[in-house]
């Protein structure tokens, strides 16, 4: 039996007394984009923060590449493979564009013991912005930078699991197809698996496998 890289177990969790997940159970394989839809406050936000470490479950299990990890914190978690792209990513606006890319691979080197890490690898425009200010960018091209600043900061530690908050949101039809474009390519490529929040039906029937939606903090399959 293939075991799934992540799967979610009758997942619980709350800010403060308000529960916002009531029982998720999901799975996602090796090579595989699943999107996660549903509307505002349906749980989309918290099931990715919940499986990177940053909010602790009050039941449930979750699982990576066939180990438990409902105990681990968000370091562990990125050093196994976890990478997180909150909603419109985050990058440093005062450095270059080549100065966020050196802070975010500086530890990925040390693990691969050599220097391949390269500005471009997933977004080849970004090349020829290396020594513009981050904050100076175009919406889109900073997204472009947070997004492969984020797959950097994990490829070196293993088994890769992508939590995509919304790659794209508030950008153009044609910007975002371009970037979830080049993501999926990525994780195809690699090998890697995805979970991806999205609101946008369109995208998730282009680019994903399979769909779930969160309805009152639950897992609905969705078709695509």
């Amino acid at each position: 039996m293939t075991i799934p890289l992540l799967a979610l177990e009758d997942v619980h969790a709350a800010y403060l007394r308000k529960e916002i997940l009531r029982g998720v159970s999901l799975t996602v394989n090796r090579g595989e984009i699943v999107g996660l839809l549903g509307g505002n406050g349906s749980g989309k936000s918290t099931t990715l923060k919940a499986i990177a470490g940053l909010l602790r479950p009050t039941k449930g299990r979750i699982f990576f590449d066939g180990v438990d990890i409902s105990s681990d914190g968000l370091y562990a978690r990125h050093e196994m493979g976890i990478g997180y792209l909150m909603q419109g990513g985050r990058v440093f606006p005062n450095l270059t564009v080549a100065e966020n890319f050196l802070i975010a691979t500086s530890h990925a080197i040390q693990r691969r013991h050599s220097k391949n890490a390269v500005l471009g690898s997933i977004f080849p425009a970004l090349t020829g912005h290396a020594s513009d200010r981050a904050g100076l960018l175009s919406g889109g091209q900073r997204q472009m930078l947070a997004i492969e600043l984020a797959i950097e900061m994990t490829i070196a530690q293993g088994p890769v699991m992508l939590l995509l908050d919304e790659p794209a949101g508030g950008l153009t039809t044609n910007l975002s197809r371009h970037i979830i474009r080049q993501i999926t390519q990525k994780i195809r490529e690699f090998h890697w698996g995805a979970l991806m929040v999205e609101q946008n039906i369109t995208i998730v029937q282009e680019f994903c496998d399979r769909a779930l939606r969160l309805k009152d903090g639950t897992v609905e399959v969705a078709p695509v």
